[in-house]
């Protein structure tokens, strides 16, 4: 009732204006723990935009608008960790296939390139090659320097030759 029908498939929603969580607890308790902390790590990154006051950075957050890989594959990341079989296995097919796609095509055609698990993938190569606290630094810039800047800062690569690099 509170956000309408958002499918069979959704676990949950954080809101952007009031800086709250809804989730569902009908599947059994490891996937509502990860449900729910996928969604605290919406909620921080929602915090950043505010800079701490519910409400506030939406005109920022919708003129940066985070790509999907980058939101999404963030808080995938950030709930189950560096190790989850089920995105190595889509990812290992992908690249097995000359599918696996580039930083630009999961930015223009998120719809065809599921951002949860190739963002997250991307994520754990950040985090591997640079430390998780590499995450939250990015995170942080993004909000006033904008997403390729923020890596940039960060890693000195540019996010081209960071598709490339972890593509490869």
């Amino acid at each position: 009732n509170v956000t309408g029908d958002l499918g069979e498939s959704t676990g949950g929603v954080t809101d952007a204006l009031r800086q709250r969580n809804m989730f569902f607890f009908g599947g059994d308790l490891a996937e509502v723990e990860h449900v729910m902390t996928h969604e605290m790590v919406h909620q921080f990154q929602y915090d950043i935009f505010a800079r701490g006051h519910s409400g506030n950075g939406l005109q920022q957050l919708a003129s940066s608008q985070p790509p999907l890989w980058f939101a999404e594959g963030m808080a995938e990341y950030l709930s189950v960790g560096p190790n989850h079989p089920a995105t190595e296995a889509i990812v290992r097919d992908a690249a097995l296939n000359g599918n696996l796609p580039t930083i630009e095509k999961m930015t223009k055609q998120p719809d065809r390139y599921f951002p949860y698990r190739y963002g997250e993938s991307f994520w754990a190569y950040i985090g591997s090659r640079w430390g998780d606290e590499i995450i939250g630094e990015i995170m942080q810039a993004m909000t006033t320097v904008g997403i390729e800047r923020a890596f940039k800062r960060h890693t000195g690569f540019d996010l081209d030759e960071l598709s490339d690099e972890w593509r490869e």
